[in-house]
């Protein structure tokens, strides 16, 4: 009997001595090392819709130079084409290219102006892409016809007619002059001075039923280059070629 209490006394101090052996340790922290390439951060990849709606036109557009509506889903710079070529390739023609950075999501859609008439009766491929951290993705293209050639349009190019070109001049004021645009509805007109800043006085919006505005307060030894175009209900036609003349 003895022998057999001895025995199981003997047992449980092994076991005992297992399960203090077997007791978690501390770990000790050890500081990290990068190899000299440098350490590798791996994050998850989140894919997300950043691309915005198109929502018109589509279809036939209502006018040569159309607006283009689309609403942005996200913030940022967004890039708008328009092209003949629904590839959109490296040789594809870019008929409009301009950018706009997105600062707050509307609550009604973006608009485009196409800022010159289109061919008619002809087929156009438009689409928007957005900038993101790993490259400009962009839409789906999406197409819409020009109506005939007697659709609208945007205004023709003005003729200035006087001052004639580099015309010196021996007055503190000049009368400008221009040939009438058919629809016009209104003229803007843009003067700089010889340091190429604005000219206030000739710088200013006429009404389209006008061929004519003074600029006064002209300064002697000026150089004064102005250039003119017009507004019709489809939008603004492009400047004229710029004219100059001077003040002696």
């Amino acid at each position: 009997m003895r022998i057999i209490r001895f025995c199981c006394a003997a047992l449980l101090c092994i076991f005992a001595a297992g399960a203090v052996g077997a007791a978690p340790r501390a770990v000790g922290t050890a500081e990290t090392t990068c190899p000299p390439e440098g350490c590798q951060a791996f994050v998850p990849i989140v894919q997300f819709n950043v691309l915005p709606y198109l929502n018109a036109p589509s279809g036939t557009a209502n006018s040569l130079a159309p607006v283009l509506f689309w609403t942005p889903i996200t913030l940022g710079n967004h890039h708008v084409q328009v092209s003949s070529d629904e590839t959109f390739g490296p040789s594809a023609v870019l008929i409009i290219d301009s950018s706009r950075n997105v600062t707050h999501i509307p609550t009604t859609p973006n608009s485009t102006l196409v800022s010159t008439n289109l061919k008619p009766s002809s087929l156009y491929f438009w689409r928007i892409g957005v900038d993101t951290p790993t490259g400009t993705f962009y839409t789906a293209p999406q197409s819409f016809s020009t109506p005939s050639a007697d659709a609208g349009a945007l205004p023709s190019q003005v003729n200035p007619l006087d001052p004639k070109p580099n015309a010196e001049l021996r007055r503190d004021s000049v009368l400008l002059k221009w040939g009438a645009v058919p629809g016009a509805l209104l003229y803007r007109i843009r003067m700089t001075d010889n340091s190429g800043k604005s000219f206030s006085a000739g710088t200013a919006y006429v009404d389209g039923a006008e061929t004519t505005f003074w600029v006064r307060g002209l300064q002697g030894g000026q150089t004064y280059t102005w250039k003119i175009r017009a507004y019709n209900g489809f939008g603004w036609g492009s400047y004229s070629a710029e004219r100059s003349f001077t003040i002696k």
